[in-house]
């Protein structure tokens, strides 16, 4: 009895296991932290990316190519090398116009839906029926909307704990009205 009563009340030893169990806790934290930090730190970089790009061509004088590249390029100094870089440029005659179709002016059986034989008013000039504006860097005075996204790994394969997903993704929009460099184009009537 004497022994028992002894072990009970020794005290050498507590810190460590105080120690133990609340470092489980901590380290959980910290890394659900780090994990967060770096998926902000990967908007902010995205972000930044597509400022500089959609300002060199709001100018003029730049492809979308040269643009989806120069995005890419950009992004390879953050991206692991199994994350993926999508870039989404869309061009509008006006702010207005953003996420709508393009009118349909004179509309055929089925109703309500673009087919041959409809004619609608093409904001974009790109003398293709749009959906959701141009796939195009627009032209002068032209509002587009660029979208970048980016998908990769996790830092930490800790993620399933929380029940997050293994991928962390970020999504950044930037609209920009382009220079008026030139004249706009006029919207013009089409007919298929």
């Amino acid at each position: 009895m004497n022994v028992i009563s002894k072990i009970i009340r020794d005290e050498n030893g507590a810190a460590t296991i105080e120690f133990a169990i609340v470092l489980v806790p901590f380290l959980l934290m910290l890394i659900g932290t780090l994990d967060i930090a770096y998926g902000l730190y990967l908007r902010t970089v995205a972000e930044g990316v597509l400022q500089n790009a959609s300002r060199q061509a709001t100018v003029g004088g730049v492809t979308k190519a040269q643009i989806d590249a120069f995005i890419q390029q950009q992004m390879v100094t953050i991206k692991s090398k199994d994350a993926s870089v999508n870039v989404n440029i869309t061009a509008y005659h006006q702010f207005s116009q953003i996420g709508r179709p393009e009118p349909i002016v004179s509309d055929t059986t089925p109703l309500g839906v673009y087919n041959v034989g409809d004619c609608y008013t093409d904001w974009n000039g790109n003398d293709t029926y749009d959906v959701s504006g141009g796939q195009n860097l627009g032209g002068a005075d032209d509002v587009v909307l660029y979208t970048v996204s980016v998908t990769g790994p996790r830092l930490f394969p800790v993620p399933k704990l929380f029940g997050w997903s293994n991928s962390q993704n970020a999504t950044v929009k930037a609209v920009i009205k382009n220079q008026p460099y030139a004249d706009q184009k006029q919207e013009k009537r089409r007919c298929q």
